[in-house]
């Protein structure tokens, strides 16, 4: 940490990262990654909270990067040879920073796992509302990016929470379960992750909690939804047409764009907003250009080529290969069932002036899909207006999923299943 902190992005990667690391993420990519960190957290200062553990010779590291205006969890795996095999930044999850939430008054909990007996069981939670003597209307919650517990937690929210709690109270069962990542971090990190897609990450995990609560004799088994957050929603389409089946798609701040060029503009907006004297503004719109080059060569790869290919935006190639192979706008277009759009208009990483409107345009022969559109709200549908908003800084300020919202999702359920 120290030597990203002092720029010795070179002497880093000389001196411990594996030859497979070395390759998949350059001094370059390195500095890029580390500056973005910077631009948005502010000053490094240090480490805290340092855990580790040991495992067939590997090690395993974790800590909180302390920075300026936030913080992150850094991890990373070690070889018996003292080698970074696999390193990892993710927004920093306080337990103790999202607002308390009492269960509500009626609504209970009960502990499940999804996947049972499978290779990767994982823990979930079954929010049930009050008994009503019929068989109910139920939900699975399909988590964003990166490495998420059941609850979503990032930063000083808990959006699975909120809506899980919102939607029991309007006689709706909802799932939400540890992401694949969370529980199985090691398979995520070094040469594992040249592999890995969101078919493992997230798809199938998803159909296994759809499965879960059919064969739970308390549940419809045809009113079944899934509502997915920003990937989650980007992957709606494809978890229904892979084995979900479900009754309808609640679509949360996803996109139908291709994931690479989404982290593109995101990038560039950041870019955008610096200062033309700094000199690293050219230099760093260079270096996202370059990844984005890279991005779209992807498509004339073979899968063989791809999975030994550099990185692109600091995650494996054949991550968004094997993504385009499934477009979402394509199966977005076969969806006959209901669907139902949600998009905060403050959102800064999936964008009401671009993704909103191709949802429109991809589902514009489905008669049963529904737009909704919310003023002053973020990507996480938190309401935020303060210090620091239109950037990751307004994430560190506790907030709940606005209740307009999870009213809307609820009363859309429940018209369908009438």
């Amino acid at each position: 940490m120290k030597l990203l902190a002092s720029g010795q992005y070179e002497a880093l990667s000389d001196r411990f990262f594996s030859t497979e690391v070395r390759k998949n993420l350059s001094s370059l990519k390195l500095q890029q990654v580390w500056e973005s960190f910077t631009a948005a957290y502010g000053e490094y200062g240090k480490v805290d909270s340092l855990k580790s553990s040991r495992d067939n010779g590997r090690y395993s590291l974790s800590g909180i990067a302390v920075f300026a205006h936030g913080k992150l969890t850094v991890k990373f795996t070690v070889n018996s040879s003292g080698q970074i095999q696999g390193l990892w930044f993710t927004p920093y999850e306080d337990p103790q920073a999202a607002p308390e939430l009492a269960l509500p008054a009626g609504v209970t909990e009960e502990a499940v796992t999804v996947g049972a007996g499978t290779s990767h069981p994982l823990k979930g939670i079954l929010t049930l509302p009050k008994a009503t003597g019929k068989p109910l209307p139920s939900v699975v919650l399909v988590h964003g990016s990166g490495i998420s517990d059941l609850n979503e937690a990032a930063y000083a929210y808990k959006p699975f929470r909120d809506i899980a709690y919102g939607l029991a109270e309007q006689g709706i069962a909802v799932l939400r379960y540890d992401k694949r990542g969370y529980s199985y971090p090691q398979e995520f990190m070094g040469s594992a992750a040249a592999s890995v897609t969101v078919k493992e990450e997230t798809v199938e995990d998803a159909i296994a909690a759809a499965a879960l609560l059919k064969q739970d004799k308390r549940m419809d088994a045809v009113q079944v939804y899934l509502a997915g957050h920003s990937l989650g929603g980007m992957l709606g389409p494809r978890i229904d047409a892979d084995g979900g089946n479900f009754a309808g798609l609640i679509l949360l701040a996803g996109s139908p764009r291709s994931l690479w060029e989404i982290i593109y503009d995101q990038n560039m907006r950041v870019i955008s907003r610096l200062d033309d004297a700094i000199p690293a503004k050219a230099e760093a719109a260079a270096g996202v250009n370059a990844e984005l080059a890279k991005a779209k060569a992807l498509s004339a790869l073979t899968e063989e080529q791809a999975k030994a290919a550099p990185a692109v935006f600091g995650a494996a190639a054949y991550y968004f290969k094997e993504m385009d192979q499934h477009s979402t706008a394509e199966l977005g277009r076969k969806l006959t069932k209901p669907v139902l759009v949600l998009q905060g208009s403050d959102d800064f990483q999936v964008y009401a002036d671009v993704d909103y409107p191709l949802w429109k345009d991809v589902l514009k022969n489905n008669s049963l899909a529904e737009f909704k559109l919310y003023p002053g709200l973020n990507h996480f549908f938190v309401d935020y207006d303060g210090a620091g908003a239109g950037t990751p800084d307004e994430y560190n300020v506790p907030g709940m999923v606005d209740a307009q919202v999870i009213k809307d999702m609820g009363r859309w359920i429940l018209k369908q299943s009438r």
